[in-house]
């Protein structure tokens, strides 16, 4: 089988920004999860870590891992993750702020 360039990869983009997101909401959750149930357990048990965090990328787009500039991809990928989520989360503050000032403005 052969495996998906960077080239390949890059019209996919966003439907692989999707899947990270969604993978990286279900990897919180079972944290979150699992992190309950040791809580609950008083066990002394650490919790095991992914051996390769983009191991089902590399699997659901057939990508190579191996190949540096396939990485850079994802990695740059997963940091525009960050950065629209921080950019949301600073709009809906803000957004929050200039309608208190609104209604401010147009009570009498």
């Amino acid at each position: 089988m052969q495996k998906v360039g960077v080239k390949a990869l890059y019209s996919r983009r966003q439907e692989i920004k999707e899947r990270m997101m969604h993978y990286n909401a279900a990897c919180r959750r079972d944290m979150r999860l699992s992190d309950l149930r040791l809580r609950r357990e008083e066990s002394d048990k650490p919790v095991q870590p992914t051996a390769n965090e983009y191991a089902f990328i590399g699997s659901e787009f057939e990508c190579d891992l191996t190949d540096p500039s396939v990485v850079d991809l994802l990695v740059e990928l997963e940091n525009e993750i960050r950065n629209e989520q921080m950019i949301e989360l600073y709009e809906e503050a803000q957004n929050q702020d200039w309608e208190a000032y609104y209604f401010h403005l147009c009570s009498p």
